[in-house]
């Protein structure tokens, strides 16, 4: 698609983004939705907004934002419009999965499983977009299959969401700290989730389609 950062959002009007948040149920007793304007989704939102992929919300983002959610772009330092729509799809797979199987979401047990990436067509040497891929490309972890290939156009698909209370993750475009990208150190408990997990789910990819709709 070529590096489209700069691109302002195709979502002009406020019908426009009170249809994508009626679509996807954001509550307007708490949030209220605006047309990013002439912004770009890596511009500095304006105090207590975020930015926010329509894509995103179809690929599975909810606000208020889950606690796993809130805790993987604390960990990485991402905003939420840095993380790709497949991304959104693969950590709330997890979060089903772990629900299904009755053990809580552990982001050291996602990350054993996933590795963030660098989007292919992001630059590197600026804050660009993320998204997930499985760590093990054998038997020994969670696969999804289900994603789409590719989804036209939801880069320049965004509108601004203002918060009646403050965002619990960054709002600001950031770029992952190595640390944040070490192998993940998995306590007694998170050997205990990752266990049952393989055990549900490892003997052959999981279909995303089937748990996400």
């Amino acid at each position: 698609q070529g590096d489209t950062e700069g691109a302002v959002s195709f979502l002009r009007t406020q019908h426009d983004v009170d249809a994508v948040c009626d679509k996807y149920g954001v509550p307007k007793d708490r949030y209220t939705a605006r047309p990013a304007g002439d912004l770009r989704a890596s511009s500095s939102p304006p105090r207590g907004a975020v930015c926010v992929y329509a894509h995103a919300l179809e690929a599975g983002m909810r606000v208020p934002l889950h606690h796993f959610f809130v805790d993987a772009l604390n960990h990485f330092g991402l905003a939420p419009t840095q993380l790709a729509p497949n991304g959104w799809r693969i950590v709330a797979g997890f979060i089903v999965l772990c629900h299904s199987a009755a053990v809580p979401p552990s982001l050291a047990v996602f990350r054993r499983f996933f590795v963030l990436s660098t989007l292919p067509n992001s630059h590197k040497k600026k804050k660009g977009w993320y998204y997930f891929h499985p760590r093990s490309r054998d038997r020994s972890g969670l696969r999804f299959t289900g994603l789409p290939d590719s989804i036209k156009g939801w880069k320049s698909g965004f509108f601004l969401l203002y918060s009646t209370t403050p965002w619990p993750c960054p709002v600001e475009w950031g770029k992952p700290s190595k640390s944040s990208l070490a192998d993940p150190v998995l306590s007694a408990e998170d050997r205990e989730t990752e266990a049952k997990l393989l055990s549900a789910y490892g003997a052959s990819p999981v279909d995303l389609r089937k748990y996400l709709c």
